[in-house]
């Protein structure tokens, strides 16, 4: 996470590169530094510097003061924290408002007309409708400590807002539905579907697989899932880019899952449609396990997916750092999380061919165009074998360190029309 702060601070004249060097020295990245004024022997100076964690940072900045008398901090702030107070969005008109001519001309008259198309049955074309996209996740009822759970949603949903309308011209709402069961979920989200051109389901909490199909196939407008699609979509690219790079042969490999979930689940079912010759995949939670042999894979331990997994996808720290020592050489390993130090030594140690890093916010490169070219086509939801075309779309895109293009690429576009056309 990168932070920006504004520090105004006093510095002894002379003083100020031994002031940049302590800053430098202790993470800080300048990126504006202004003199605001000069008195006597001290010069003001205004910095904006970019820090990588806010825990600490205060402290910091005032203990370069306490321990040393050329400066003296004035202020320090959270540039972006004030940017952001209120969320991450914010909703205007496609009309200029600045006059009584806007106001009459563009406003009233604007919405008169949609009236009047509306009545003549071509409201799908005129209504706000047609351009708005529902950004939903469910959150079980419970007590007040849920309120922390629904910002939370609801703060994530304000992100993939922001991309959706900056790169499709979308409008996508944020939406958390608080419902007792899984299946009441299904019943408020039709009750507001009408509100949307499409759909795209962030979580549900104690949603299964069963309850997703069931979620997916009920909905009349068209419903992407980030767990069904988005992040199935891109660990299959990635493990296909692997191989093929690798020229390695399906049938002959067997993967590992280390972190089963519902993405995982759908992952392991679309692995062995591409012939991967078995699945195996942990979980410390049974429903989990259970789950995933219900649709076709093996559930395990860790070890036995390190000791016997061709391709290893880490999808949770949920194994002792000790049973890395069961991984052997030849092996490629697909981790969705940062490995520390002495994980990766244990893992060089023994001889692991290849480590690829996934990165969930890569799924930024990928679900706007996706609910874009649903959006256009008019299809309802993504069949397996739309998925898999996907993926295969998205692995030729993987640039070196099986990285994506950036947001900016265009990238969303060719999505788009793959999405649109037949993958």
């Amino acid at each position: 996470m990168r932070l920006i702060f504004e520090i105004n601070i006093s510095v002894k004249k002379g003083s100020l590169p031994d002031l940049i060097h302590k800053l430098t020295r202790g993470g800080c990245e300048i990126q504006r530094l202004g003199l605001t004024e000069m008195a006597g022997g001290e010069e003001a100076y205004t910095i904006e510097a970019v820090y990588h964690k806010s825990e600490g940072f205060n402290e910091f900045i005032s203990e370069i003061s306490a321990s040393d008398e050329r400066f003296r901090t004035i202020s320090v702030r959270n540039s972006l924290q004030d940017k952001i107070s209120g969320g991450l969005l914010s909703f205007s008109s496609r009309l200029p408002l600045e006059n009584m001519s806007d106001y009459l001309t563009g406003l009233i008259g604007g919405h008169d007309l949609i009236q009047e198309k509306i009545s003549e049955g071509k409201g799908s074309e005129f209504a706000g409708v047609a351009r708005s996209v529902g950004l939903v996740s469910g959150v079980r009822s419970g007590d007040e400590s849920k309120i922390k759970e629904i910002l939370s949603r609801y703060s994530s949903a304000e992100k993939d807002s922001v991309l959706i309308n900056r790169f499709t011209g979308l409008n996508a709402f944020p939406v958390v539905i608080r419902c007792d069961q899984p299946e009441d979920f299904l019943k408020h989200l039709k009750s507001i579907e009408s509100n949307f051109s499409a759909v795209r389901i962030f979580d549900v909490d104690g949603a299964d697989m069963m309850m997703y199909g069931q979620i997916m196939s009920g909905i009349n407008i068209p419903v992407l899932s980030r767990m069904l699609d988005d992040i199935p979509v891109y660990l299959l690219a990635l493990a296909g880019r692997v191989v093929s790079k690798n020229r390695l042969i399906w049938k002959e490999l067997t993967a590992g899952v280390v972190g089963i979930d519902v993405s995982t689940i759908r992952t392991s079912v679309l692995l062995a449609k591409m012939g991967c010759r078995r699945v195996l995949g942990y979980e410390n939670n049974e429903k989990y396990m259970l789950s995933f042999e219900n649709f076709g894979g093996l559930a395990t331990t860790a070890v036995n997916i390190f000791e016997n997994a061709d391709i290893i996808f880490l999808l949770k720290r949920n194994f002792d750092r000790s049973e890395l020592a069961n991984l052997r050489p030849g092996q490629y390993l697909i981790s969705m999380f940062e490995l520390d130090d002495s994980e990766l030594k244990i893992i060089k140690d023994r001889g692991i061919r290849e480590v690829i890093r996934g990165d969930i916010e890569s799924l930024s490169m990928i679900f706007p165009g996706v609910l874009m070219g649903l959006v256009k086509s008019g299809k309802s939801s993504f069949n397996d074998s739309m998925v898999l075309g996907l993926s295969k779309k998205i692995e030729g895109m993987l640039g070196g360190q099986y990285r994506l293009p950036d947001v900016f690429s265009g990238i969303h576009d060719e999505i788009a029309e793959a999405v649109s056309s037949e993958i």
